[in-house]
């Protein structure tokens, strides 16, 4: 397995790259069984190869104004101890 990742453009962009089992070697080679006197062989070969590329861009802004609101009465928040 290999892999990588790289943000671009002031980290607005990310691409990423995923290759999995590029030998070919995740599969269960041989297996045997007798049953009855009976011998069978199986070979089970279920791939797990793949490639993956992703590309995220991230737009808009980035720094959001934030406003620090006050919430309900003034003079209940100072009686009751609160900011």
């Amino acid at each position: 397995d290999i892999g990588f990742k790289q943000d671009l453009f002031n980290k607005t962009m990310q691409i990423a790259f995923l290759a999995n089992d590029l030998l070919n070697t995740s599969y269960l080679k041989d297996f045997t069984s007798v049953i009855n006197g009976v011998k069978q062989v199986y070979e089970e070969k279920q791939s797990n190869r793949f490639v993956r590329l992703s590309v995220v861009y991230n737009f808009g802004d980035k720094k959001i104004n934030v406003q620090q609101r006050d919430f309900g009465n003034k003079e209940e928040n100072k009686r009751t101890g609160g900011n």
